[in-house]
């Protein structure tokens, strides 16, 4: 097997915080794509692949590596214990069609930190299990975006980090400041953050970067400060995302901590884009950019396009609404704008930051297309008010949104009810984050009279809920 494959599997394989989640060695197949080589060959979901090549497959790095050739020895072993070996040729980068059950194979490297703002911690009861997970894998931030600490590796890991070059990856810095860094995330041994991003941009990394902003703690002139020492690594640090601490309702014994409010988020905004302009000047980039949320905190407008460059932080709410709205204006250009009598009457349930952002969406929308858009937003009692995202809506909150609506067009004497959600209130297992079912909720609305559907959170999923209203 070659280096890259040695190291890229070793950073779980040898990391003592994977014990627990490592007991088996093989990636379990989640579904079989039709038509695929995996589907001719008979390959089902629950069999698992144990050796690619005569190794033992344990990431979904490994495994594209060494499926890429054009002859192939796929061992398998069914849940019945049957193994079997499939002697496979085909072209070269020729994906097999299989889809597993989780990137890694071998184990997932887990945060140690104790960080005052952990969501994980903010949990309410009967919270669906993927949200229990604190990752903090590398190779999880170079397959997915997940953005880690760099304190859970030891210097032997670190070392085997610089010779893998994954790239990017994310990293969450918080503050600059050694002794900020170390009081917001708890770990318990010291860290030089920027010696470790320098190591990684040296070694050809590009690393992009986050800052949770904890009000009174790395806000104002740490924000400030911060922001100017990762600039300083540019262009091996690429861009730095500064992002609202999110707090729940279930926060008992916790350390006091409190959301930004609009004046934290309007210091915010302008320390951010004071440090665009002068980023702008001397490295040729914006580099920072600030969350949608703190926009709307501080009733300021989006920006346009071209101010978030290359939206190279968009899934941590960057840009999303701006990047959706001039999307939506596009689609509005090439299909003309809709005529009131070709917009279906439909109620778009989504979370309170979601409905802010639809405002922006939907304004190039004539005022008589307008009225025949309802966008409802959805308190979280689940988390709790100050959660207003909508991909962390339950189930509940979804189907007593549905209720309230139902009693308010009975109210109104209205005909039938039409209502749209996001995809992202589920999973891909179409399930809620208080576990609720997608079927669950769809039943309640049938025995509602509402024709709910689920509909893509993009541009053109919109525009489909808006004429066509078809999953």
């Amino acid at each position: 097997m070659s280096n890259m494959t040695d190291l890229v599997s070793d950073i779980g394989a040898n990391s003592c915080r994977c014990k627990e989640r490592q007991s088996h060695i093989g990636a379990v197949v989640k579904d079989v794509a039709a038509g695929s080589i995996a589907d001719d060959l008979g390959i089902r979901p629950g069999d698992r692949v144990e050796r690619i090549n005569g190794h033992a497959v344990r990431d979904m790095l490994e495994y594209s590596y060494l499926t890429s050739d054009c002859r192939v020895e796929l061992e398998v072993e069914r849940n019945t214990g049957e193994r079997l070996v499939f002697e496979i040729e085909k072209d070269e980068d020729e994906d097999l069609g299989i889809l597993f059950t989780s990137s890694l194979f071998n184990g997932m490297m887990e945060c140690t930190n104790n960080c005052r703002f952990c969501f994980v911690k903010q949990n309410p009861p009967g919270v669906r299990e993927s949200l229990s997970v604190r990752d903090d894998d590398p190779r999880l931030s170079f397959l997915h975006g997940n953005y880690i600490s760099l304190t859970n590796l030891s210097d032997e890991h670190f070392d085997m980090l610089l010779k893998m070059r994954l790239s990017p990856l994310y990293v969450s810095v918080h503050s600059t400041d050694p002794w900020i860094r170390r009081l917001l995330m708890g770990y318990d041994r010291d860290i030089d953050i920027i010696g470790q991003l320098s190591a990684l941009t040296r070694a050809g990394i590009t690393v992009h970067c986050q800052v949770v902003l904890c009000p009174g703690i790395n806000d104002r002139f740490e924000l400030l400060r911060t922001i100017a020492d990762l600039a300083r690594l540019h262009p091996g640090v690429g861009s730095v995302a500064v992002v609202p601490v999110g707090l729940t309702r279930h926060r008992d014994r916790l350390p006091r901590l409190s959301r930004p409010g609009a004046e934290d988020a309007l210091v915010t905004l302008e320390i951010v884009e004071r440090m665009q302009v002068q980023c702008l000047e001397t490295i040729g980039t914006r580099f920072a950019f600030a969350s949608d949320e703190f926009y709307f905190l501080a009733d300021c407008e989006i920006p346009p396009g071209d101010e978030y460059e290359e939206y190279q932080q968009i899934e941590n709410g960057v840009g999303l609404t701006r990047i959706m709205a001039d999307e939506f204006l596009e689609i509005l250009r090439e299909h003309g704008l809709p005529e009131p009598e070709g917009v279906q009457d439909v109620s778009i349930i989504t979370g309170v930051l979601g409905a802010k952002a639809l405002e922006v969406v939907l304004a190039p929308l004539s005022r008589q297309v307008r009225r025949r858009i309802h966008v409802v937003p959805v308190k979280n009692s689940y988390f709790g008010d100050p959660v207003t995202v909508t991909g962390l809506l339950g189930g509940n909150d979804i189907m007593e949104a549905l209720k309230i609506l139902r009693e308010s067009r009975t109210a109104n004497g209205t005909g039938p009810i039409r209502a749209a959600i996001p995809d992202v209130v589920v999973n891909r297992d179409g399930v809620f984050v208080d576990d609720i079912s997608l079927e669950c909720v769809k039943e309640k609305a049938s025995e509602l009279g509402i024709d709910l559907a689920i509909v893509r959170s993009s541009a053109d999923g919109l525009y489909a809920a808006l004429t066509g209203f078809a999953e």
